[in-house]
């Protein structure tokens, strides 16, 4: 891949990101939600998945999510909890075809 690929897939992974809850010392927690955010179906998710742990671009609840539906779509929760890596989450959606 050449630097302009894999930034568009940088960016793509990025983009599936739909909600970043952030906790602070204090026990506090802010939470942004992104609806402009992508979705994708279970063949992309896992993709992009792999993509963000070969570059790190943040850390990752599970190696590779199992179990997951094709016939439903994905994005990503972010929560960055005080003093760690923002850890990533696959969240389902509805129905494809609903």
């Amino acid at each position: 891949m050449n630097k302009r690929q894999k930034k568009k897939y940088t960016d793509r992974v990025r983009s599936l990101v739909a909600q970043v809850s952030v906790f602070t010392g204090g026990g506090k927690c802010h939470t942004d939600y992104y609806p402009e955010a992508i979705r994708v179906n279970a063949k992309m998710l896992r993709r992009c998945w792999k993509w963000a742990a070969k570059n790190d671009l943040f850390r990752l609840s599970v190696d590779v999510p199992q179990g997951l539906n094709p016939k439903r779509w994905y994005n990503l929760t972010m929560v960055h909890s005080w003093n760690e890596r923002p850890c990533a989450y696959a969240v389902e959606w509805e129905e494809k075809n609903a």
